[in-house]
């Protein structure tokens, strides 16, 4: 397989004020891999230490309802779609399970590989964790406004 371009990565909201030296030594770290329709990218429950942005392919994040079943949560399509980052974050398990719903190309990066670039960068972390904060206070005002149209 080609070495996939990793270039796209700069838009990602993720790396937001990135500069050239941190997205060189971002690139270093990336790890690609490559998943199979319906195959598990990480369980709910599983621990977490890496964070996921798409390359190519589907991911659906669904949740295990009381009853057993799989719901979903979001599907990701676009290139630079990102999930896990919470891994970074805190120390929980998963709070869902990512699944490839076709041959999905994702690039990994762990905790440890974060921790040795912002040993490197700091100015970096206090970006990423920045960056992180902003995403997921936009994702949760989305559920809140879901939750109002539900009990409304």
């Amino acid at each position: 397989m080609d070495t996939p371009d990793l270039t796209f990565l700069r838009t990602s909201p993720l790396f937001a004020g990135f500069n050239e030296e941190h997205f060189r030594s971002l690139l270093t770290r990336a790890c690609v891999q490559e998943f199979g329709a319906g195959e598990v990218i990480v369980p709910e429950g599983a621990p977490g230490d890496s964070f996921f942005v798409l390359l190519s392919g589907e991911v659906q994040i669904e949740k295990m309802t009381p009853e057993g079943y799989p719901r979903p949560l979001a599907i990701l399509t676009e290139q630079g779609d990102f999930f896990g980052e919470m891994a970074v974050v805190d120390i929980m398990p998963r709070s869902a399970t990512a699944r490839a719903m076709k041959r999905t190309s994702t690039v990994l990066f762990t905790k440890e590989s974060l921790v040795t670039l912002f040993d490197a960068h700091p100015d970096a972390m206090t970006l990423v964790a920045f960056n992180i904060a902003r995403v997921l206070s936009a994702r949760l005002r989305s559920t809140d406004e879901d939750l109002a149209a539900l009990s409304g």
